[in-house]
This record gives C-alpha cells, sequence and structure tokens, in this order.
C-alpha cells in the first residue's frame, strides 16, 4: 500500500500557487474552483446540447406522426360520409348500364 502522504499532491505547487495569491486561501479555493468549472463546461455544455437535440428532435417527430394520423382519421371520416351518396351513383350507374342492354 502506498504511503498516505503520497496521495496529497503536489504539495511544491500547492505552496508556489499560494504565493502567487499572497497567502490568501480564499482565493486561491476560487480559483481552484473557477479552473474546475471551466474544464466542465464545455462537457456539460455538449451534454445539454446534446439532449436537447434529441428532445427536439423527438418532439417534432413526435408532432409529425401526431399529424400525419389527424390527417389520415380526418380523411377516412370524410369516405365515411361520402360513402352513401357514392353508393347510390354505384346503383344508378349499373340501373343506366341495364337500361342500355
Amino acid at each position: 500500500m502506498a504511503h498516505p502522504s503520497d496521495n496529497l499532491g503536489d504539495y511544491k505547487k500547492v505552496v508556489e500557487d499560494l504565493k502567487i495569491f499572497e497567502g490568501n486561501m480564499k482565493k486561491l479555493y476560487d480559483a481552484i474552483g473557477e479552473n474546475a468549472v471551466n474544464k466542465a463546461t464545455p462537457k456539460l455544455l455538449l451534454k445539454g446540447g446534446i439532449g436537447g437535440s434529441i428532445a427536439t428532435a423527438s418532439l417534432i417527430g413526435l408532432v409529425y406522426v401526431g399529424s400525419k394520423g389527424y390527417k389520415a382519421l380526418k380523411k377516412r371520416k370524410e369516405a365515411k360520409q361520402a360513402e352513401p351518396a357514392l353508393q347510390k351513383e354505384l346503383e344508378k350507374a349499373i340501373e343506366d348500364i341495364k337500361e342500355e342492354e
């Protein structure tokens, strides 16, 4: 097992960074946090963008399918309503053909 102090990181680098911030630990912590946020932001934006794109594409697909379904149902309803009139025309055409014979 490694020595516990091996897990502390680069102590010399921390001391140098602390000197840059004139011994102010709050400024050092803020800089570390800002650096972490700056590194994480592009990944988070990419994940959010991909997720948003998928959600938008799904919504567009759902609206498209719904629209097609609505139009098909509307067309079917219109055809059912027109059926009695077409039935009468067919019967009349058949009678006309029989009369001509």
